[in-house]
């Protein structure tokens, strides 16, 4: 686990922990519950809230996910942000991908580089899982997270001879 130094609005420095959460951890479990809470209350999170049928379905089940990774930070104890998700075998490789489903700091807590060591914190993670890319998805229209993700050397995916893009697609299963 690793704690980072950082400028506070108004120059401060402030000490943030970065954690790698245990979600089978009652405890952990519940603050990654809390923050998806907090994200999906947001207007990109859909501003209604994490259901509740699924704050529990997290907190009962955890041993279901067991090649997720997460990560939380915290400032003097109070929540500052999360990065979930999760590790998979890259049949194109023969070696596990990981893959970032989002990345939330909470509004108060932005523009400090709390974004910045949650990704670099996944990053090592899967790193050390041998995984061989991370990959994540992002809004068009999401500049800061776009630039976020460049500096750290993130591109667009592209595929084939072509270079053509691959887009991000979904079937909801019932």
């Amino acid at each position: 686990d690793d704690g980072v130094a950082l400028t506070t609005e108004g120059g401060r420095i402030g000490f943030v922990e970065i954690n790698e959460a245990d979600c089978s951890r009652q405890e952990d479990g519940e603050k990654f519950v809390r923050l998806l809470d907090s994200y999906c209350r947001t207007s990109a999170g859909g501003g209604a809230g994490l259901a509740e049928e699924v704050g529990k379905r997290l907190l009962d089940e955890p041993p279901r996910y067991r090649n997720a990774i997460a990560f939380l930070s915290s400032e003097q104890e109070e929540l500052t942000g999360v990065i979930p998700g999760s590790y998979n075998l890259y049949v194109f490789s023969g070696r596990p991908s990981a893959n970032v489903q989002f990345l939330f700091v909470r509004p108060e807590h932005q523009r400090r580089g709390i974004a910045r060591h949650l990704v670099l914190a996944f990053e090592n993670k899967a790193r050390a899982l041998g995984c061989c890319k991370v990959s994540l998805e992002v809004r068009e229209h999401n500049e800061s997270a776009r630039a976020l993700y460049g500096s750290l050397a993130y591109r667009r995916a592209a595929f084939g001879p072509q270079d053509d893009i691959l887009e991000f697609w979904e079937k909801k299963l019932p």
